[in-house]
């Protein structure tokens, strides 16, 4: 265990207990239990890593949620568009991805069983 102390740096995680529902909060429940029986995302308020706050009343303090979401769905958006006009491009341009991923090194045959792939 550490010390919340001027100077030290600090990791902990803030959670709003009473976030949680009914009978979980009865006072004799061991709140640590609790969290980590029951806890969710909506039950932290606050993080703090290193001493640096990530995450303040709920909410990411070094990422742009809503721009990041707005970027995701572009890109999302875009991958649609090219895999109806090419999907072998699509494939192509995927498999890097899925090799790193699965850790399988893909021969580039077809699946057997005719599932078509």
């Amino acid at each position: 265990m550490g010390r919340l102390l001027p100077g030290y740096h600090a990791d902990l995680v803030v959670l709003r207990l009473e976030r949680h529902r009914r009978p979980y909060r009865h006072p004799a429940t061991d709140p640590v239990r609790l969290a980590l029986a029951q806890g969710r995302v909506g039950n932290v308020d606050a993080v703090m890593v290193g001493g640096e706050v990530l995450v303040e009343d709920g909410n990411l303090t070094r990422l742009d949620e809503p721009q990041l979401e707005e970027e995701l769905a572009a890109a999302c958006r875009a991958a649609e568009r090219r895999s109806r006009s090419d999907p072998a491009a699509l494939v192509a341009a995927l498999t890097p991805y899925l090799r790193r991923l699965h850790g399988v090194a893909f021969s580039g045959a077809e699946p057997s069983g005719g599932a078509g792939y």
